[in-house]
């Protein structure tokens, strides 16, 4: 056994809290909701992922009460030994319908999702380009597939080029970026990435994780806002942020579908996800689908805080949706700003490294669709009283 084990763990957590990077979470003890229950107090939440407010909605809990009855709840195996049932065929088929795909391949989160997909389609020939500012899920994934990975800066096309220019010998090319970048609220520019795929020969894989069932004319995402849906090759989404669920899928061919079915290890080698979770699932699929007054009301709350944000003089950076980051620089400030905002009962936690790199530490907001411009008020009013009291707003405008 090694014995200085505990003494290093100790030095690092030591150095994490000098350097204000140590996470420590609150329990809330309600049900996922723009407000939440901390110790007996109300808390108003603005850093939820559940953006449509699904999760706790009636119709998906009927789904999921009614599901239970039939199913239970454990899945009781792998998805190629006896854990696939009618209820994840079912909701494969309608995902890849609702995302206009030959096919959809359920993991039991997103992260696994990526993970299956880039080591099954990735090795030592081939060369993954990827946004620098993508979730580490994909990262990791990526440097788990052994191809040769290489990190564009963010949203800097001519640097994506240059890279597609020097790999034109691998076996295979792979541009991956995200939809919509969870971290900073603004878009991958995929009207401007596609040309130079096309020129390549190289595959688009957008994550589309914070975009799906959120953004678009019918919530199909990010491509289907900017219009490039046919020029998307494999997109990967979730179902535990719009869909208030738990797990993640692949959107792509018939023929890719089946080739991850066969050979990505954290499809094969995890138990399935339970079916109630596809039957909630696909509850929530049919809310996105017939009610896009949510999503209209997500991105009105979205603008109106965006612009009184700005108004007010604080940086935002260059969001554009319903992930609204405010810029403060220092992990230290941004942990005090949070603190403060609690204290006024508001939940927005800091984001530090290595969520975000060094020195770019902020307070990141996420809005759900029940969110109103009153709400929106009194949280601009917080956030203006707080950037007073730590003088980084000398005299904020009113929104």
């Amino acid at each position: 056994m090694d014995h200085s084990l505990p003494s290093q763990i100790r030095r690092e957590l030591l150095d994490l809290r000098r350097r204000a990077l140590i996470r420590c979470p609150e329990t809330t003890d309600s049900a996922a909701g723009k407000t939440t229950v901390v110790n007996g107090r109300q808390i108003r939440v603005f850093c939820s992922n559940n953006y449509l407010d699904l999760a706790n909605d009636p119709q998906v809990l009927t789904a999921l009460g009614d599901g239970l009855s039939r199913w239970g709840w454990g899945s009781a195996a792998s998805r190629l030994i006896c854990g696939t049932t009618t209820a994840h065929i079912s909701l494969e088929q309608q995902l890849a319908q609702f995302k206009r795909c030959q096919a959809a391949v359920l993991f039991p989160t997103g992260y696994m999702a990526n993970l299956g997909l880039l080591t099954a389609l990735a090795g030592s020939r081939d060369v993954l380009l990827i946004d620098k500012l993508c979730h580490a899920s994909i990262i990791d994934a990526a440097r788990a597939s052994r191809a040769t990975t290489r990190f564009f800066p963010h949203n800097d096309i001519k640097r994506l080029a240059d890279l597609l220019q020097r790999y034109t010998q691998a076996r295979r090319i792979c541009i991956i970026t995200e939809g919509i970048f969870s971290m900073d609220g603004d878009f991958a520019h995929l009207p401007e990435i596609i040309p130079l795929k096309n020129k390549y020969r190289a595959l688009l894989i957008v994550d589309d994780a914070h975009g799906t069932g959120v953004l678009g004319e019918h919530g199909r995402g990010t491509a289907e806002l900017l219009d490039v849906e046919e020029h998307i090759d494999v997109t990967v989404a979730t179902l535990s942020k719009a869909f208030g669920s738990l797990g993640g899928f692949v959107c792509c061919s018939a023929e890719l579908a089946e080739y991850l079915r066969n050979r990505s290890r954290s499809y094969i080698y995890t138990t399935a996800a339970p079916p109630v979770v596809c039957l909630a699932a696909a509850a929530a699929l049919e809310v996105i689908q017939h009610q896009p007054r949510r999503r209209e009301n997500l991105q009105a709350v979205a603008k109106k805080l965006r612009h009184d944000l700005r108004r007010a003089g604080f940086e935002l950076g260059s969001a554009e949706a319903h992930i609204i980051p405010i810029m403060l620089g220092r992990a230290e400030l941004a942990l005090q700003f949070s603190h403060l905002l609690w204290q006024r009962g508001f939940m927005i936690p800091a984001i530090r490294q290595p969520s975000v790199p060094r020195g770019k530490a902020r307070l990141r907001i996420s809005l759900m669709s029940s969110h109103s411009p009153r709400d929106i008020d009194d949280l601009v009013q917080a956030l203006i009283c707080v950037a007073r009291e730590l003088g980084l707003l000398s005299h904020p405008s009113q929104p």
